[in-house]
């Protein structure tokens, strides 16, 4: 079991700058990209560092007190992710095995009994992961009181980051994963994009090692820093 937390983000990069080269054979800044934010959680156990993803349905309700524009905004995600990943991925009234939950910070604990709120959060989210990196459920926590548009970014950020890119980073500005909290983008940058689709690339399996994926898309190792 992993709990990750809210991360922050900012500009957003042309959707072709980072693309997949030649078959095979993937952007060196994508790879790294990869191994930095796609082995290891932010916070929790890494052991040992691995990929982590969906290989089923993922099925998505969205429950509290959300607005028709958090709806849309919701929709508008799950469908863009289903194209990057080609998983079937769906919003649903039950049976979710990802649930998001717009409410109080307050009621964050009843809903991820693992958050303490020591830390006040804006949004945080709660992944179940087998021992073999396959990712089957998933909680999202999101503060109702927020601007809308900081609640669509927090949308598309948690959502995003239950599909097995469970850190964030200051690498890119521009990118859904960024650390710093004063960036809150609502598109995905070119190189979220691109990692993504390396994720979900089928060459690539839950329970990978960095060195594993390396060989696989015969790229050179770069040792992640987390």
């Amino acid at each position: 079991m992993l709990i990750i937390f809210l991360g922050a983000c900012g500009p957003v990069l042309p959707d072709d700058f980072f693309e997949e080269t030649e078959p095979d054979k993937y952007d060196q800044a994508t790879v790294k990209y990869l191994f930095e934010i796609g082995l290891c959680p932010e916070f929790g156990e890494c052991n040992p560092p691995m990929i982590k993803k969906w290989i089923s349905s993922v099925r998505v309700q969205l429950h509290g007190r959300y607005t028709n524009s958090d709806e849309q905004e919701l929709n508008s995600i799950i469908s863009e992710l289903s194209n990057l990943t080609g998983l079937n991925i769906s919003k649903v009234n039950n049976n979710a095995n990802i649930n998001i939950y717009i409410v109080k910070q307050s009621e964050f604990q009843k809903y991820i009994p693992q958050y303490k709120g020591i830390e006040r959060q804006q949004g945080l989210f709660y992944v179940s992961i087998s021992s073999n990196g396959v990712i089957d459920s998933a909680t999202i926590c999101i503060e109702d009181q927020l601007a809308q548009n900081l609640k669509h970014h927090l949308l598309r950020e948690e959502l995003t980051q239950t599909m097995g890119l469970l850190a964030d980073s200051y690498k890119y500005p521009g990118s859904v994963f960024q650390q710093n909290p004063n960036y809150i983008p609502t598109e995905y940058a070119g190189i979220d994009k691109a990692v993504i689709r390396l994720l979900y690339d089928d060459k690539i399996q839950p329970g990978m090692t960095q060195q594993e994926v390396s060989q696989i898309i015969k790229a050179p190792v770069s040792v992640a820093s987390n």
